[in-house]
């Protein structure tokens, strides 16, 4: 939870754990390195405005699988993370235009 919680909040200066061989897929096209146009802040989030607000982020930790949903340029943006052995594996995020996430 809490590397989804800094991934929303720091994000692009948030992807950090990832393997080597960590791929993204968006929208079924890729496959991309999950840090690619990324880097890793050391740092924890803080007080301040996130850059992407999440609205729901939740995991399965014996599933290692985690979700997490939010708005991104106008458009609704769901990632599904893979972790295992404390680090990232695989992303694949899904987003469609929207003018509102619907959770307001």
């Amino acid at each position: 939870m809490g590397w989804m919680e800094k991934y929303f909040w720091l994000f692009p200066r948030s992807v950090c754990d990832t393997v080597s061989g960590c791929k993204r897929i968006e929208n079924g096209g890729g496959p991309f390195n999950c840090s690619a146009g990324a880097s890793c802040d050391p740092g924890q989030p803080g007080s301040g405005t996130p850059a992407l607000t999440p609205r729901l982020i939740f995991a399965d930790v014996e599933a290692g699988i985690g979700v997490g949903f939010t708005m991104f340029m106008g458009n609704t943006d769901m990632h599904m993370f893979k972790m295992y052995g404390g680090q990232v594996h695989g992303v694949s995020a899904f987003l469609g235009a929207a003018s509102s996430s619907g959770w307001e």
